[in-house]
């Protein structure tokens, strides 16, 4: 073998060891007749799923009166959602005809096997910090119009599977059956993550919104091997602006307040993918020595070439 091949089997060596730490394959198991599924990256929550704060209009006042550092400057933020999908590392959607996408309580309708027989759902809480806060001018759909930048401080999330398929989503009702079932990931979310929050295009109804986190605990007999990390993405509307929108007024046992001069309550359309962690030391290390040896082999060869 020429000194260019045995490079390039090196380098090809070292993207191999790259991705099979961080893509190496996730087996989502359950009750489906299609499962495992082997090629798990996470799950597509579903449109109108709810988020609510505690404690913004106190934060916001709190800001005004001694701006960042003010110690009541700190609101939470819930969430509660099932699944719509099963997604791969690409955020595809894996085929899975038995899960209850509907979370009104029942199963789909059809006949087995093709019946809704297990639903995913989560509940996560976000503890958060305003470092901006400016009232704006104009129009928007939930006035004052405001301008907030936020700092996520902390915050966790717990995501379980379920085969009584109960979440229920009712409009104007206590929304059930999104904590129960069998907890399978679970982690926190990091803090230091910023996002802004600007109503100063009137015509712009949706957010954007991100979360990095981490897993800190998984039932293996599940989901598997070990993962590390989680990235949440989601569009946060008002929900007078979503008129298809299930308000609830209680969800996860915890009361909603329902006053928009108080609290806000949000139509939630989110995604969350998973992921392993990156090699570990030994195998940089390895890495390297194997990347040296083929340096000084070609080395050693142009010096018996001149």
């Amino acid at each position: 073998m020429n000194i260019g091949k045995c490079i390039k089997v090196v380098a090809l060596a070292a993207a191999g060891m790259m991705a099979g730490a961080s893509n190496a394959a996730v087996t989502l198991t359950n009750s489906d007749s299609l499962s495992p599924f082997t090629n798990f990256g996470g799950f597509d929550w579903a449109p109108g799923a709810a988020a609510w704060t505690a404690g913004i209009t106190a934060a916001e006042a709190a800001f005004v009166s001694g701006g960042v550092g003010d110690p009541g400057n700190t609101f939470k933020v819930y969430y509660v959602a099932h699944a719509v999908g099963i997604l791969d590392p690409l955020k595809n959607t894996v085929s899975a005809p038995n899960l209850d996408v509907k979370a009104d309580g029942v199963g789909n309708g059809l006949p087995s096997p093709f019946e809704s027989r297990y639903e995913y759902t989560i509940f996560a809480t976000l503890d958060l910090k305003l470092t901006e806060y400016t009232v704006l001018g104009g129009t928007c759909s939930v006035p004052p119009c405001v301008k907030l930048k936020m700092e996520t401080t902390g915050g966790s999330f717990d995501i379980r599977y379920d085969t009584s398929f109960n979440a229920k989503r009712v409009d104007g009702g206590e929304w059930t059956g999104f904590t129960d079932g069998i907890s399978i990931l679970g982690g926190t979310f990091d803090a230091g993550v910023t996002n802004t929050f600007d109503e100063s295009d009137p015509s712009n109804t949706v957010f954007g919104f991100g979360l990095n986190g981490q897993v800190t605990s998984q039932n293996l007999a599940y989901v598997s091997p070990m993962l590390d990390g989680t990235r949440f993405s989601s569009e946060f509307q008002f929900r007078q602006t979503d008129p298809g929108f299930m308000t609830p007024t209680k969800a996860a046992g915890i009361a909603i307040d329902q006053d928009p001069t108080v609290e806000d309550i949000f139509s939630v359309d989110g995604s969350q993918l998973f992921f392993r962690d990156v090699p570990e030391p030994m195998s940089l290390s390895l890495l390297g020595v194997a990347l040296l040896g083929a340096g000084v082999a070609s080395r050693r060869r142009r010096g018996k070439q001149a």
